[in-house]
């Protein structure tokens, strides 16, 4: 898949596909995804958080679409990221998977308070493949200056978790991806000649 902005290539990737197979193809929605501003997330607030029922702070129950249910305590300035984080590292998606939170039929807004959006006492999530614009807006975020900051825990889950094999910037990319994650099943990593940035 191709991203660019205007007629300047910046990056290609190759991803595998559900059974395993690599895939290189063209996607519209993610090069014009690209060219949008970003807007500034709020930081993870992990301490709002506590991984066993009672005490103080509000119960929630969480619920998966396998039928998985446990209950977590958060706290007035608990945050969507917050359960983003726990319930990704309690249930470990697979590699190009993402997580899809909702309450009450509407997805959770990263940018807005948690407790603000939480309907019933009650958070459901689903497990989603990584579709190649996600990772091209994920990537965006982690290397533009105005946002590389403020990633969200499900940008930097993307980025580490999405099945791209290859990626292959154009001659026109010079931003550096000092402290960038990438993907975990990356195999080769091609720059233009004019290329000269840290990649520590």
């Amino acid at each position: 898949n191709v991203s660019s902005l205007g007629e300047t290539t910046l990056f290609r990737v190759v991803a595998m596909d559900t059974s395993g197979r690599v895939r290189d193809g063209t996607d519209d929605s993610m090069n014009s995804e690209l060219g949008r501003k970003r807007l500034r997330r709020s930081a993870s607030a992990s301490h709002a958080l506590k991984t066993e029922p009672g005490g103080e702070g509000k119960s929630l129950e969480i619920k998966g679409l396998d039928g998985s249910t446990f209950e977590l305590q958060v706290g007035d300035d608990a945050t969507v990221e917050d359960v983003y984080k726990y319930i990704s590292e309690k249930i470990g998606p697979k590699t190009g998977r993402k997580l899809v939170l909702t309450s009450g039929c509407i997805l959770l807004d990263h940018s807005r308070p948690l407790l603000q959006q939480v309907q019933g006492g009650e958070i459901s999530f689903i497990v989603q493949r990584i579709s190649l614009n996600d990772f091209a807006k994920s990537f965006w975020n982690a290397i533009e200056a105005e946002t590389k900051e403020s990633l969200t825990a499900e940008d930097v889950h993307t980025l580490h978790a999405a099945a791209i094999v290859s990626m292959h910037f154009g001659p026109r990319f010079h931003q550096s991806l000092a402290g960038v994650t990438l993907p975990s099943c990356l195999q080769t990593l091609t720059f233009g000649v004019d290329f000269n940035q840290s990649m520590a």
